[in-house]
């Protein structure tokens, strides 16, 4: 059954399918959702209620509905396993019954059985894989990994890579070929930002107890090693030795929530676990300077945010960061995993507010200049009326 003969004069029925409704990949989804259906796109999600690794990030639905999207609930869990037989029938009923003319499928196991379920119904299907899993694995799994993701690659019409360097991943380790690969940068809408980040720096430090003389070192992110919050417990060590007074903050939870606050205590940090947090923007407003220590991006929002609030930012010369931020001109740039380098690169911004303030502005402009949250709409809507069109 062919499903993708829909009336040229209908809008485009475009159904998203996502497992991992948290984070960063919320915030795509979300933007992309909501988005394309104010253009006129008939536009539905497919995903769990609330994902089952969620740590407080639990909005998902609830954004979606404000915006008016219709969600499709499908119960997808992030570990393999036989539920996996049940979700993938769903998706497959929703596909022959919703007579959608495109899939855009999001991160590993919504990516992975959303496609299954497009080829098994003959939809074009779009895949963005918002950070590859298999980067952080190793030996036998990161191999079994990569096999899944180049078998569910040659089921892919298109696949969107949020940076170049995610391009130059997927077209390297063969997952796809180079000529299904378009590079869409994730974007922010800065204006938007702007109206509901309305703290000033003082103020968000006041909403947070900390003193306004006490310089703030901060991450966003998920507890998760991707990130590497146990590096950045190591780097503020260092910071705190040569810069005492120095407050820590990370913002978000994961699974090493505990280990990285042990360390910090052993240490003698004074670090800051804020949780998730639904404020982030006046969280970040409270920041000195922003840090992102991964190991591995798609393109990170967080990243994007803070460059756009001004903040001047250190971070890791990993894939889907170093295409964002240009060393000494935009930011900082270190190696990853090499805390004393990470730690060289905060203090040299703690030491140095003009230069600092330089960084920040620069960020910002390269913020508003190529990340847009128009040009991202744009280049959707583009390539999915091309791939309809065929």
């Amino acid at each position: 059954m062919r499903l993708t003969n829909v009336r040229a004069d209908t809008p485009l029925r475009i159904l998203h399918v996502i497992e991992a409704t948290t984070a960063g990949v919320r915030r795509y989804v979300t933007t992309l959702a909501a988005g394309l259906r104010a253009r006129g796109l008939d536009v539905a999600v497919a995903a769990p209620w609330q994902r089952s690794e969620h740590y407080g990030d639990t909005a998902f639905v609830e954004d979606l509905q404000r915006q008016g999207v219709v969600f499709h609930p499908v119960p997808m869990r992030r570990q393999i396993g036989p539920w996996d037989g049940s979700a993938l029938l769903a998706l497959y009923r929703l596909l022959r019954e919703g007579q959608f003319a495109l899939v855009h499928t999001h991160s590993s196991k919504g990516g992975f059985l959303g496609r299954v379920a497009a080829h098994g119904c003959h939809v074009p299907v779009v895949h963005t894989p918002n950070g590859l899993y298999f980067l952080e694995k190793t030996g036998v799994s990161r191999q079994f990994y990569l096999n899944l993701e180049r078998l569910a690659g040659s089921l892919t019409t298109a696949m969107v890579a949020v940076s170049d360097g995610e391009k130059e991943v997927l077209i390297g380790h063969r997952i796809v070929a180079a000529e299904r690969v378009r590079v869409i940068h994730n974007c922010v809408d800065v204006a938007r930002i702007d109206q509901h980040a309305g703290l000033t720096r003082a103020s968000a430090k006041v909403r947070l107890g900390i003193p306004l003389d006490q310089p703030v070192v901060g991450a966003v992110g998920r507890l998760v090693p991707q990130k590497a919050p146990l590096t950045f417990v190591q780097a503020a060590r260092q910071v705190a030795a040569a810069a005492p007074g120095t407050l820590f903050v990370w913002v978000g939870s994961g699974p090493l929530q505990a280990t990285v606050a042990d360390l910090a205590r052993a240490e003698g940090i004074p670090l800051r676990l804020l949780g998730h947090r639904e404020d982030v923007w006046d969280c970040l407003r409270a920041f000195d300077v922003f840090v992102l220590a991964s190991r591995y991006e798609g393109l990170s929002f967080s990243l994007l945010e803070a460059m756009a609030l001004r903040l001047p930012v250190v971070v890791t010369d990993v894939v889907g960061t170093r295409d964002v931020v240009d060393d000494q001109v935009s930011g900082l740039v270190v190696p990853a995993d090499v805390p004393a380098a990470l730690a060289d690169a905060i203090l040299s911004l703690l030491r140095d507010p003009p230069r600092a303030d330089r960084l920040a502005h620069a960020g910002r402009k390269k913020v508003v200049a190529q990340f847009s949250v128009e040009r991202m709409l744009d280049s959707h809507q583009a390539l999915y009326e091309e791939l309809c069109a065929r």
